[in-house]
């Protein structure tokens, strides 16, 4: 018999199911996009971004189930003296569904035959990853880190640019509600993503931010080992030119663009709005993270 669902249905998945799926965390504006932009210029790779799938996706998927599974029951209950014909969805049904609409979404644009790895850059997987790895058992896991003061400064911005002026005054009420919010964030990221790798080491890759600006060959070629694909210093270069700052934003690295999502691309520049008000607020709000991961 000849299957109801469309060739083309069945030829995305087909594709996108024999690849190796991977997924990149960090906290917001740690340079996930960054370095999800140099993975996708890997010929060997597939990184697109952002799909939530274990955020928004999974989090409909199951409300939509337990609704479902109520009706049912209600039915049973009403109609068939408490015996209903169809059990409902269970919990591995779950897993079942999420996978498939993940590989049509991932896959629907087509690949390339030498395309290995398939992932996705999300940030907030990073506080996700355990329900991930209960789904994805062999999925990999790429977790960007960069220095919290930046990470909060550029979330400013962020914040600057999407209308709340305030945000980057220093001293401001927002600025420290701001700054507060990040801090916290930045920290639990962090800590979920590093105590998920410290629990599955084969399947986690962490890069930092500020020796990628440095020199991102080596961090990339740790990621590509990870992913199982082509991780010559000459292709992984190759990528990282591609998804350098000056081609994708056209400016100079350091060259400051309020407007833009991706505004300067440097390493420090925390220091031109912290005082020492500030930094103790970051440190308190982030019980002191990031003196123990060497940033002074």
């Amino acid at each position: 018999m000849n299957s109801p669902l469309s060739p083309d249905f069945l030829a995305t998945l087909q594709s996108a199911l024999t690849r190796r799926w991977f997924f990149v965390c960090g906290a917001q504006k740690s340079g996930t996009t960054w370095l999800q932009r140099i993975l996708d210029a890997h010929p060997q790779v597939r990184c697109r971004g952002e799909g939530h799938f274990f955020t928004e996706l999974s989090r409909l998927l199951g409300q939509s189930f337990s609704s479902y599974n109520k009706t049912l029951g209600k039915v049973a209950d009403q109609v068939y003296e408490g015996r209903p014909y169809y059990p409902g969805v269970r919990q591995r049904d779950y897993h079942d569904v999420l996978i498939p609409v993940m590989a049509l979404v991932m896959g629907r644009e087509g690949m390339p035959d030498e395309v290995m790895a398939l992932g996705d850059k999300t940030p907030n997987y990073a506080v996700n990853l355990d329900s991930i790895h209960r789904v994805l058992p062999e999925s990999r896991v790429v977790h960007i880190l960069r220095d919290g003061r930046d990470v909060a400064v550029s979330a400013l911005h962020h914040a600057y640019r999407v209308g709340l002026e305030q945000a980057i005054v220093p001293h401001s009420d927002e600025f420290y509600r701001q700054m507060r919010h990040h801090a916290r964030r930045w920290a639990a990221n962090v800590r979920a993503a590093r105590s998920f790798g410290a629990d599955h080491p084969e399947l986690y890759r962490e890069v930092s931010y500020e020796r990628m600006l440095v020199d991102a060959v080596p961090e990339i070629s740790r990621v590509c080992e990870v992913l199982g694909v082509n991780a010559d210093a000459t292709v992984v270069a190759a990528a990282a030119d591609a998804a350098s700052f000056e081609k994708t934003t056209g400016r100079r690295r350091g060259e400051e663009d309020k407007s833009a999502f991706v505004r300067k691309g440097e390493a420090g520049d925390w220091q031109q709005y912290f005082d020492a008000r500030s930094l103790a607020v970051f440190d308190e709000e982030s019980d002191g993270l990031r003196h123990e991961l060497g940033y002074a």
